[in-house]
């Protein structure tokens, strides 16, 4: 039990790294995107696409946040519990 228990903290941490890492990448990448819009104005599926961009990291990044914080649904319920009944917190 106790080695589900650090596989769970070890996904918890390799979840936070990867929202980092792209937190990281995310303004970078929508420079990019909106210069290829500058430099190929008519060219309306690249337009939609850096929209599409827009709009998803605006939607998500509310929830990545949560994520990072703990205080999405669900979150570190199990673990919590557990540590309890082990008596570790």
């Amino acid at each position: 039990m106790q080695l589900m228990y650090f596989q769970l903290l070890r996904k918890r941490i390799e979840n936070q790294s990867q929202i980092f890492r792209a937190f990281e990448d995310i303004p970078l990448t929508f420079s990019k995107a909106c210069e290829a819009v500058k430099i190929h104005p008519d060219d309306h599926a690249l337009r939609a696409s850096v929209e599409a961009l827009f709009q998803t990291v605006v939607k998500e990044t509310p929830q990545l946040i949560n994520i990072l914080l703990r205080r999405h649904t669900g979150s570190c319920k199990f673990l919590t519990t557990y540590a309890r009944f082990q008596g570790i917190g």
